[in-house]
């Protein structure tokens, strides 16, 4: 959530945002996506940027806010994502060489946030902004260790 605040106070706005959830519990499973730019979360920024909302609300908000994302986050690890699905009908529109004014809408908005965890072996102790081929994409990377 701390990253959805931030993306929004650099920017001025919301975007599509990309993290990863493995999908290991599935044979050959590898990732999927969780878009963690939701109504809830985006509900929670704006609660963080308004001085008229009581510090109270702001929790009550960010606790919906991470709620919704640990349901996305177990949705996706349980195959019940929603991306990997929309791949898999691209693939099959472009095999059977049909055309959908859905997928080509949906498949061709721009990420502007990616996140990804890195191992706590890792050397770097600092999220960090990694360089990418997308100038108007910022990929954060970040080490989980506040459970050690």
């Amino acid at each position: 959530m701390a990253l959805q605040l931030a993306h929004y106070r650099d920017s001025g706005h919301f975007n599509l945002t990309y993290e990863a959830s493995m999908t290991r519990l599935f044979r050959n499973g590898r990732t999927e996506t969780v878009r963690s730019c939701s109504i809830e979360s985006s509900i929670w920024v704006k609660a963080m940027n308004d001085p008229n909302i009581t510090n109270t609300e702001r929790i009550r908000l960010l606790r919906l806010a991470c709620d919704y994302h640990q349901q996305q986050y177990r949705d996706a690890m349980t195959g019940k994502g929603i991306d990997r699905h929309l791949f898999s009908l691209y693939v099959i529109s472009k095999y059977l060489n049909l055309d959908s004014p859905f997928l080509q809408q949906v498949l061709q908005e721009p990420w502007k946030l990616s996140t990804s965890q890195v191992s706590v072996s890792s050397h770097s102790d600092f999220a960090r902004e990694k360089e990418h081929s997308n100038p108007n994409l910022h990929s954060i990377l970040y080490k989980n260790t506040c459970l050690q």
